[in-house]
């Protein structure tokens, strides 16, 4: 039968337990052979422990993949030295994106035909809007 027992109440079952699990957590677990076999099984992992295992071992694979990348060497240097390329996803997409120009300006939408003119709208001006129009 299980009893709730306050702890701190000078019960001398209680304070055996707490004596009892000082010792394990200073001096480590009982042995395999000494416990009974419902005990020897491992422990459930915590979801969330699980969970940012596996996002740290994927984004080590990331970066390892990335370096190996023939892109690498070319967009690099162009990124921030703070800036690794997994530290802020958004910002890096971004830049990613200035890089290479493919972003939602009008002379990449008009490469790939979303608007009829490659032209500036904002200035009403003959040049199209590049990322160094918009940026200059």
């Amino acid at each position: 039968t299980l009893r709730w027992v306050p702890g701190h109440c000078d019960v001398l079952g209680n304070e055996a337990a707490d004596q009892e699990v000082k010792c394990a957590i200073t001096q480590g677990s009982s042995l395999c052979k000494d416990l009974p076999p419902l005990l020897c099984t491992t422990l459930p992992f915590s979801k969330s422990a699980l969970w940012a295992a596996f996002k740290k071992k994927i984004r080590a694979a990331a970066v390892a993949y990335w370096q190996l990348s023939p892109c690498h060497p070319r967009v690099s240097h162009n990124i921030p030295a703070k800036l690794s390329p997994f530290n802020s996803t958004l910002l890096l997409h971004l830049i990613m994106q200035l890089i290479t120009g493919h972003i939602s300006l009008n002379k990449y939408l008009h490469h790939i035909e979303k608007v009829a003119l490659p032209h500036c709208t904002k200035c009403n001006s003959a040049s199209p809007e590049s990322v160094n129009h918009f940026l200059l």
